[in-house]
């Protein structure tokens, strides 16, 4: 990042800068020091000449202490470094959330992400990949939009690769304008997903209760996919995808 910011006009970015603990002012100070000065490591004379040379504030009582002391503990904001201190991962990305308007990173579901690390196609590990991501910044509609993809995906792959027969005998009997029989896997393109589903249950590749999750799960997809007011919940969209990935992508 460029220097040419001041301190002062960096403490604009910070809601009620002034008003904020000195801890967490220091915080924001090293973050200046380190992103906007390229100064890191640093050391307290670096911090403290920011705060009464430029800011004109004094800093924290115990600076160097709550440095050291921070540096310490398990999941610390600062490293000890041979010449000074850094900032850790997790305090910096925190800061440029708020800083520099990038999205803070959350934490993945642990059982979702258990459940996409099950999956070993290759094609279908760079979606979820993506879709994690989603998840951690809070883009819930992308995320579903995503994982029903996967799923699409995945049940065309096995109908392509274990259940052409049966599915092509079920289209026979329940025509579509665009698709009389399919022949090479872009062909299932050409369906409409709602007659994908019904076809599936027809041809007994799904069973009754996967397909009425496959259809609740399509229309949430849809409400996620299109222009709308719905607030989307992480809840709500972590549990479409460990749903779908529970009950479709780990069981054909």
């Amino acid at each position: 990042m460029s220097d040419s910011i001041s301190a002062h006009d960096y403490t604009k970015k910070i809601p009620d800068f002034y008003k904020l603990d000195s801890r967490v002012q220091t915080d924001y100070i090293a973050y200046y020091i380190s992103q906007y000065k390229n100064i890191s490591p640093f050391n307290v004379i670096d911090l403290d000449s920011i705060f009464q040379d430029e800011l004109s504030i004094r800093p924290h009582g115990r600076l160097a202490q709550y440095l050291s002391e921070e540096a310490k503990k398990r999941g610390g904001k600062y490293i000890k470094a041979p010449k000074g201190y850094k900032l850790s991962g997790n305090i910096l990305t925190h800061i440029a959330a708020i800083v520099e308007g990038a999205p803070e990173m959350t934490k993945l579901n642990d059982n979702l992400a258990s459940l996409m690390a099950s999956i070993t196609d290759s094609n279908e590990q760079v979606l979820l990949s993506e879709a994690a991501k989603c998840y951690q910044v809070k883009a819930n509609r992308a995320a579903m939009v995503l994982i029903w993809i996967v799923v699409l995906y995945h049940l065309q792959k096995h109908v392509f690769t274990s259940e052409l027969k049966a599915f092509n005998t079920a289209l026979a009997k329940s025509p579509d304008a665009r698709v009389k029989k399919v022949v090479k896997f872009d062909d299932f393109s050409d369906l409409k997903e709602v007659k994908f589903i019904e076809l599936l249950r027809s041809a007994g590749v799904v069973t009754n209760d996967v397909r009425k999750i496959l259809d609740t799960r399509l229309g949430e997809r849809n409400s996620a996919a299109h222009p709308s007011t719905i607030v989307i919940s992480s809840h709500k969209a972590v549990d479409y995808g460990q749903d779908l990935i529970a009950n479709v992508l780990l069981k054909y």
